[in-house]
């Protein structure tokens, strides 16, 4: 008796889309990690364009800021203040720790950055991309070093942060 090539291809095909399903998930969350990333860089480039709308608008209603216990308009002022006393200057940052929940609705972000002068530059800073404490190594001396707390919640299709703490981690890091 000759048997069909069917039915083998048939479960073939079902088992690879069964794997595909178990992946899926995993392969949602990096994609939400690259989103939640990519939501960070563009929070930078408002940032560093001291766009205090822009910055606003990736949190939500009830946001709160830490130190002390700022509303959204209390971090405006915040915000504005600290435009004000820098002036221009760049946000250089490794790659954030994203903790993506398990219901992929709300993520906790947590980055060291620094703050430099427009004009300073940090050759060799971007291999260290994914190396927060090789990162820390490189940058030395060379800057304001703070550590900021994110919480986000995903609304729609957008993440907006709810809470943020930021802290300077005590250490005046100065130009060689």
């Amino acid at each position: 008796m000759i048997k069909s090539q069917r039915p083998s291809r048939l479960w073939g095909l079902l088992l690879a889309l069964a794997g595909l399903q178990l992946l899926l998930p995993a392969c949602s969350g990096q994609d939400e990690t690259a989103h939640i990333r990519e939501w960070i860089r563009s929070g930078v480039a408002l940032a560093e364009g001291h766009d205090l709308e822009g910055l606003l608008s990736l949190t939500e209603e009830g946001f709160r800021a830490e130190p002390g216990d700022h509303n959204r308009e209390g971090t405006r002022e915040r915000l504005a203040t600290a435009f004000y006393y820098y002036r221009r200057f760049r946000i250089l940052y490794p790659y954030p720790a994203v903790e993506l929940a398990a219901d992929g609705r709300t993520a906790a972000v947590a980055m060291p950055f620094v703050l430099v002068r427009k004009e300073v530059e940090f050759p060799g800073l971007e291999e260290f991309k994914d190396d927060p404490q090789g990162w820390l190594a490189r940058v030395g001396n060379h800057a304001d070093l703070y550590h900021l707390e994110l919480e986000l919640v995903k609304r729609g299709e957008q993440w907006l942060a709810s809470s943020a703490h930021l802290r300077g981690t005590g250490r005046r890091l100065e130009p060689d």
